[in-house]
């Protein structure tokens, strides 16, 4: 099972999702009350829209960085960072990364690029360049 989060309020009202903050206290309460850890739940956590939102625009790396940490702390063992509407660049990127990696041991985190405007390729070197090694990928012709 997937536990997604959109790092974008406005895509988040747009599509009937709760807000951000509610969702991780959702989530962190349901964890206290049954004891158990989110991980024996969620194999894949994905954070969305980590450099731009297609309705908010650009999101800070702080925003990034508290989210990653919150499902850090609630047991999360992989946070995938994803590029999902394609308009990272390195120089968002690295920036997006730096705070993250302050935040969650670099062991658990996984990127996602989408190739929206020819960045996906620049965007993993970046990563590379600090040290993230896991990607998902996908494939389009």
């Amino acid at each position: 099972m997937t536990l997604q989060l959109s790092l974008s309020l406005s895509l988040s009202l747009s599509q009937f999702v709760f807000l951000i903050l509610c969702r991780v206290l959702v989530c962190y309460d349901f964890q206290s009350f049954v004891k158990i850890s989110i991980s024996d739940f969620f194999s894949s956590n994905y954070i969305s829209c980590v450099v731009g939102c297609p309705i908010e625009g650009a999101i800070a790396p702080s925003k990034v960085a508290y989210v990653a940490r919150e499902l850090f702390d609630m047991g999360c063992f992989e946070i995938s960072l994803g590029d999902t509407i394609g308009v990272g660049t390195p120089g968002t990127v690295i920036p997006m990364l730096e705070a993250v990696i302050d935040v969650v041991p670099l062991e658990k985190l996984v990127v996602h690029f989408h190739d929206t405007y020819g960045q996906a390729l620049s965007n993993i070197l970046a990563s590379l360049q600090v040290q993230v090694i896991c990607y998902l990928q996908g494939f389009s012709l």
